[in-house]
């Protein structure tokens, strides 16, 4: 798995997953510095983006959750107290070096970041709409941030936040009713090992092309990604696959996008960013699948020709709402 950068400018940059090697990739401005504002198209030459080596896991084979999860224990209420704060770049429980897992590097200074798909105009209140569903989610865990999540199916809703215990999570049908939960993500592991003891960061996804969710979080120990995959399109009843995918470096802001050909996935590891393409046809047939990983130093202004106007730490794969893309498409990352 490499990157090149076919469509990129100085603010937002995309990264397409392909499938033959590439050189290295560079970032171009595609468009005239903006009047006034003189950073904000500051990269106006090609900039080379430093790409590691593609790293290929041994294959992972995943164990088997077939029980109802109405059957599960509910989650524990709320810890007393004020709300246990998650440093960025650091476990719950402390566990985590601080803000670069390899170097232990002090993290730069803040810098104001234009935000290029904000929306600065007005807004028409009489032409929003009206939700057709509105019910109450999960509280407050006393866990912040909560990293609140969630995603829609044709027949559920899944949401998922922080729990002193790792992630919880909860399933609603489409009227509003609960069906399962809240309860713990890791309530539903079957096996040992460090995906026994999730810690949250929770991410759920629906699969629309194969009618499945996907579920996660990080261990509370070592690096590892904790991978749920439904096995039928029902989450409450129709069983999950299992998988623990151990990472090179602690996979802080884990970020899923679903695509045809993969299960794509950006972590932020401090100095460098990770990019993962999992076998996504292995996992949903719950066959032992591999994982694909390269990494790319974080954007910041020393990597991007000098603009300071970026979000230095983050990239987002596609993840995919509605027909497929045309066949052979890459996944971008953003």
């Amino acid at each position: 798995v490499v990157t090149n950068a076919d469509e990129l400018d100085n603010r937002v940059y995309y990264y397409a997953i392909l499938d033959e090697p590439a050189p290295v990739a560079t970032a171009e401005a595609s468009q005239a510095p903006e009047a006034g504002n003189p950073e904000a198209y500051a990269v106006a030459q090609q900039v080379p983006i430093d790409m590691g080596d593609v790293e290929v896991s041994a294959p992972v084979t995943p164990e088997s959750f077939d029980g109802d999860i109405r059957d599960l224990p509910r989650a524990p209420p709320p810890p007393p107290g004020p709300p246990v704060e998650i440093p960025e770049g650091q476990l719950p429980d402390g566990q985590g070096d601080g803000w670069d897992v390899e170097t232990d590097a002090e993290p730069p200074a803040e810098e104001s970041m234009y935000d290029p798909v904000l929306d600065t105009g007005g807004f028409d209140y009489a032409d929003a709409f009206t939700p057709h569903v509105d019910f109450e989610g999960m509280g407050f865990t006393n866990v912040a941030p909560p990293d609140t999540v969630g995603d829609v199916g044709p027949n559920h809703y899944i949401q998922m936040i922080n729990h002193s215990s790792g992630s919880q999570f909860q399933i609603w049908d489409k009227n509003g009713t609960s069906l399962a939960g809240p309860t713990v993500l890791d309530s539903l592991w079957t096996a040992g090992g460090a995906c026994a003891s999730g810690s949250g960061d929770p991410i759920v996804v629906y699969d629309p092309l194969a009618d499945r969710w996907v579920m996660s979080e990080f261990a509370g120990s070592g690096n590892h990604l904790c991978i749920y995959v439904s096995k039928t399109a029902d989450p409450v009843t129709g069983g999950w696959w299992l998988y623990d995918f151990p990472t090179p470096n602690f996979p802080d802001y884990p970020k899923y996008g679903v695509w045809p050909d993969g299960y794509y996935v950006s972590t932020y590891e401090g100095s460098i960013l990770g990019v993962y393409a999992l076998d996504r046809a292995s996992m949903l047939n719950g066959s032992p699948a591999t994982s694909q990983r390269f990494t790319i130093s974080s954007l910041t202004p020393s990597t991007t020709g000098g603009c300071t106007n970026i979000r230095n730490t983050r990239i987002l794969p596609s993840d995919l709402d509605g027909a497929a893309p045309p066949a052979g498409a890459p996944n971008y990352f953003r």
